[in-house]
């Protein structure tokens, strides 16, 4: 049990630890990095969007050309 105790209370430590960066900076940096993150797979959306958009417009001329 003992043993038990210890590994649990190691595991959640850094909850007790006063000494980190204060957790409104840590919020601020992970908003950051999520608007980041969601600007790059709009993008990202788009241009497969438009990928799509190419194979299908030469599918139809290749259906149409026949």
């Amino acid at each position: 049990m003992i043993k038990f105790y210890a590994f649990m209370k190691s595991r959640f430590a850094f909850l007790e630890n006063k000494n980190g960066t204060p957790s409104i900076e840590t919020a601020g940096i992970i908003a950051f990095v999520a608007i980041a993150i969601l600007a790059a797979l709009g993008t990202m959306g788009d241009t497969i969007g438009s990928v799509f958009t190419d194979v299908k417009s030469s599918l139809q001329d290749q259906i149409s050309g026949s």
